[in-house]
């Protein structure tokens, strides 16, 4: 070979296509190179007269980083200490072992987004929130802030409930609702994501493009679609997403109080002896009672679970108070023919030589003071 002679390769400016090689045969392409074209490449024809890509500038380009450092367009190398200063995920990630955070994450995959946490589609509709690492019924979930559920609630191993407000409300008079589906102008329907507990009646509130009070009631519902319809129509759209409150203006005729469970083996043992009691206000008859054996089912007129049915029971109390304005001072309790309780009048004063004497009137029964005693016609 002459001195200073040059050896020359195959050489292109091109981008789209791959030079074709013989065995052994090495071709550079020398435009600029990125993970869609093929420039920036070093090939090497194989046996069979395929270009193989064995390197360029376009991948020493990617390895130009600091270890440890992540950077725009360039590959992520690991430092000393085996670590990178940042790293965000547009994909899934799976990791095989564990993971320690030390410091705030966040996420924006499809399970963790903004602020909603939500489960991924296909995997089920139950969400896990587990403090205690042994998959036991310890540890403390801590919520800082309001708790607002828009479905039914159950206590599982729960020994404890503790409220700090002075009064305890049943029956709220309004609910929450998410708006499935974006409504359009002049619509009448709307998608909502459950239909449980709304009747005709109730009133759709808290968003604006609705119409008055009396347009947004509910004229009708289908639990089928979970769609509700109202007397009127909306005069701006409703985004999917968007919370919409339910003011109830229907009658479940439900009864409200507190349920409790035990076992009374007085009346046989184990299963058997379980038993249902129930104290608070029944709705049909608009009183307070207390029912040790009570049965709770669904109402015969409505068909709402709420219906409270059995004996009632005993109250072992020191004293009853009835309001000033229902009772008489020295009065006398007597009961009416519905069993009410009752008193008589006070007597107006009393004799100088002995007290008023309590008899009935006559045809009524009902016990009044007299300073008059008639043994009657005989």
């Amino acid at each position: 070979m002459a001195v200073g002679a040059t050896i020359l390769i195959k050489r292109t400016t091109g981008v789209t296509t791959v030079p074709t090689l013989q065995y052994g045969e090495i071709a550079v392409s020398i435009s600029t190179g990125s993970f869609t074209n093929v420039g920036g490449r070093l090939w090497i024809g194989d046996q069979a007269g395929n270009a193989i890509a064995q390197g360029g500038r376009y991948y020493t380009n990617l390895l130009d980083v600091e270890p440890g450092v992540t950077s725009a367009g360039k590959a992520v190398i690991l430092n000393e200490d085996g670590q990178i200063s940042s790293l965000d995920l547009v994909g899934n990630l799976t990791i095989g072992g564990d993971l320690t955070v030390g410091g705030i994450t966040s996420f924006t995959s499809s399970t963790v987004n903004t602020n909603v946490i939500s489960t991924k589609p296909g995997t089920g509709n139950v969400l896990y929130l587990d403090p205690y690492p042994t998959d036991s019924n310890e540890g403390t979930v801590i919520i800082k802030g309001n708790l607002e559920v828009y479905g039914e609630t159950s206590n599982l191993n729960s020994r404890t409930v503790t409220v700090e407000d002075p009064i305890l409300a049943l029956s709220d008079p309004t609910s929450v609702r998410i708006i499935v589906g974006n409504v359009g102008i002049g619509s009448s329907v709307l998608g909502v994501d459950s239909i449980a507990g709304i009747n005709t009646g109730d009133v759709l509130r808290g968003v604006a493009g609705l119409p008055s009070e009396t347009l947004s009631t509910i004229v009708s519902y289908d639990e089928l679609n979970k769609t509700v319809s109202i007397a009127g129509t909306v005069s701006a759209g409703i985004s999917s997403g968007t919370e919409i409150t339910i003011a109830y203006g229907w009658d479940t005729q439900t009864d409200r109080g507190i349920s409790f469970t035990y076992n009374d083996d007085s009346v046989g043992l184990g299963t058997t002896a379980t038993k249902t009691g129930f104290f608070g206000f029944q709705d049909y008859n608009q009183k307070f009672t207390f029912i040790p054996d009570a049965t709770i089912g669904i109402t015969t007129s409505t068909g709402v679970r709420g219906y409270v049915s059995g004996t009632k029971g005993y109250l072992d109390i020191k004293g009853i108070y009835y309001q000033l304005e229902d009772t008489s001072t020295n009065g006398v309790v007597y009961f009416d023919s519905t069993g009410l309780m009752n008193s008589t009048t006070d007597p107006a004063s009393g004799l100088s030589t002995s007290n008023y004497i309590l008899t009935t009137q006559p045809g009524t029964n009902v016990p009044v003071w007299t300073t008059t005693i008639d043994g009657g016609a005989y």
